[in-house]
């Protein structure tokens, strides 16, 4: 068996001199001291009759103190095997939501020789320790839990089922500890739960997003946290960041928008195809590539109210630049998508005058005529994000006050129907989100948000709402990407994670999915699109907050990168490295 040394520390505190944790409005810091001991024993160690615990300088011995565990007594540790650590959601405990009560005693670390391990020893226990973990940035953290973060990331254990009873408010918990003898850790935060009965949140804190496990023992009762030493502990590749085999660059321009300009990428070198002092929201090309169109906002719009909350006009130009002409201003403009004949453009407009939007589709010739309104505002519904069929007539998604969001088809005689009311009608999906038709116009794959746990599965719906394939409810996201002559490709992403997505890109086909790539990445994936038969796609180097698996959009100021891949995955390359986001990427 093979023998790991352990440097312990073992976090003591005299519970009779714990101050009651105060439940409102903010905790405070215990007046009890830490008593802080680097024990030489390992656990595999024979017993050291002459160990004792040596109280900080600063502490006070109480007679009524609660003992720690002697420290040449081994305690139970897990050492989980390192492909069990992950940078995914995790679940620990039973799947229970009943209130638990519990004391903390004291928390225990462990240096391994790969990885780092936190016990958090409870008495007291009634009913089942549970809870929920999952990686932050520092700026996650402080957003959602108002508190300073003890380090650049944060793995959060959350407790939200703990009672703040006696039990609780006896709980060896401070503000913030510092961790300095491990070589990931950097501290420990304790935040109850403010305005509640119960509640409370762990923050470790961490030099980077590391691979962790989660898990409870019993007798006693504890809660053990491994965190590997390094990122590469238990990750996987990243084929979709990574160059693979010969592939020819795209043999004829690209455009995209950069730092709210039009560019454009031509034989290796990418350029501003013009600039000026508005900002270009939205863009598309037309089918035949020789006309621009753009969203253009006022200079002084504030970027972060970009696209549906602000208001825009309608520009179309030559592919060169020139010869800008405003074709719609009615008070907003985002959403653009060309007829498949580049004789007309539809898009979004919000007629709200203060939020929330309401938005509603317009279309407009490219040469003679007016915009017109096509769809109702007088209704629940906002609509959205609309495409063309090759018949003339819309699709396009809709979104009500209760955030519930759908899919409507428009014919060409003005009526309006709902595709998805067949699928959303039972109790299995709750909505819609992203959706790509096929080219035979006789397919939508669609993510449909489950009801029944977090995430989509991945449907196949005819124009008349009918279920065309079975649905693929594999890990926690299935988002479609682009149909090619070879069927859909879509990724999958395995599990829940702020931090990281552990993917599979697929391919469907007939009634069939095949994988084509697997990879884990803490880089997202923003837009994807077609260019003849392969793929287009943006990797976005630090996406915005929430869980991986939508469509990546970039933080402010943080590089993203163009890439050209084979419809199958096996061949890729780099084509374009931009110092901020690139967005609206429009091939051929």
């Amino acid at each position: 068996m093979k023998r790991y040394s352990a440097l312990v520390l073992i976090l003591l505190i005299s519970c009779s001199r714990q101050a009651p944790l105060p439940f409102l409005p903010t905790p405070t810091r215990p007046t009890a001291a830490l008593a802080i001991r680097t024990p030489t024993a390992s656990p595999t160690s024979s017993p050291t009759p002459s160990a004792t615990p040596t109280p900080s300088p600063s502490s006070t011995t109480s007679p009524t103190a609660t003992p720690a565990l002697p420290t040449d007594t081994p305690t139970a540790t897990l050492t989980p095997p390192l492909t069990d650590l992950t940078l995914c959601n995790q679940e620990f405990g039973p799947p229970d939501i009943a209130r638990f009560s519990a004391r903390l005693e004291r928390v225990e670390v462990r240096q391994l020789s790969a990885l780092d391990q936190l016990t958090f020893f409870f008495s007291d226990l009634k009913g089942d320790l549970h809870g929920t973990a999952g990686c932050l940035r520092r700026a996650q953290w402080e957003h959602a839990l108002r508190t300073t973060a003890a380090g650049d990331h944060m793995l959060a254990i959350n407790l939200s089922d703990w009672g703040h009873d006696q039990a609780f408010a006896a709980s060896a918990i401070s503000d913030t500890l510092p961790l300095t003898v491990t070589g990931a850790l950097t501290g420990l935060t304790f935040v109850p739960t403010q305005q509640a009965s119960r509640g409370l949140t762990i923050g470790i804190g961490l030099h980077q997003s590391l691979p962790y496990h989660v898990e409870v023992g019993a007798h006693p009762d504890r809660l053990i946290v491994a965190v590997a030493r390094n990122l590469s502990t238990g990750a996987t590749s990243d084929p979709l960041g990574q160059a693979r085999g010969e592939i020819n660059p795209p043999d004829s321009p690209l455009f995209f928008l950069q730092n709210n300009d039009v560019w454009r990428w031509w034989r290796g070198q990418a350029a501003p195809v013009v600039k000026t002092d508005e900002l270009e929201t939205d863009l598309v090309v037309s089918p035949d590539h020789e006309t621009l169109a753009v969203c253009r906002a006022p200079a002084d719009t504030d970027p972060a109210v970009l696209s549906y909350n602000t208001r825009a006009t309608l520009w179309v130009l030559r592919a060169d630049g020139s010869e800008g002409r405003e074709l719609a201003d009615v008070g907003g403009c985002t959403d653009l998508a060309f007829a498949r004949d580049g004789k007309t453009l539809a898009f979004a407009v919000n007629t709200a005058t203060m939020p929330p939007a309401k938005l509603s589709v317009w279309t407009v010739p490219l040469v003679v005529g007016a915009p017109v309104q096509v769809t109702a505002t007088d209704d629940e519904w906002s609509r959205y994000a609309p495409q063309w069929l090759s018949d003339g007539r819309l699709i396009y998604r809709a979104r009500n006050a209760g955030g519930q969001t759908v899919i409507f088809v428009r014919d060409n005689d003005g009526q309006e129907r709902e595709v998805t009311s067949k699928l959303l009608t039972g109790p299995k999906y709750s909505g819609v989100g992203e959706f790509v038709v096929n080219g035979e116009d006789n397919m939508l794959a669609v993510e449909a948000f489950r009801n029944d746990k977090p995430g989509t599965d991945l449907v196949f719906l005819g124009l008349d709402g009918t279920e065309l394939a079975p649905a693929d409810g594999r890990g926690y996201w299935q988002r479609p990407l682009v149909w090619t002559p070879s069927g859909l490709v879509y990724i999958t992403t395995e599990c829940s994670s702020a931090v990281s997505q552990r993917y599979t890109l697929r391919r469907h086909r007939g009634s069939n999915s095949e994988d084509l790539l697997s990879g884990e990445s803490t880089a997202g994936l923003g837009a994807v699109t077609l260019f003849d038969a392969e793929l287009l796609y943006t990797r976005v180097a630090s996406p915005q907050d929430g869980n991986r698996g939508p469509q990546a959009d970039a933080e402010a100021n943080t590089p993203a990168a163009l890439w050209f891949m084979t419809s199958d995955g096996s061949r890729r390359r780099q084509l374009y490295a931009a110092p901020v986001d690139v967005s609206d990427i429009q091939g051929r």
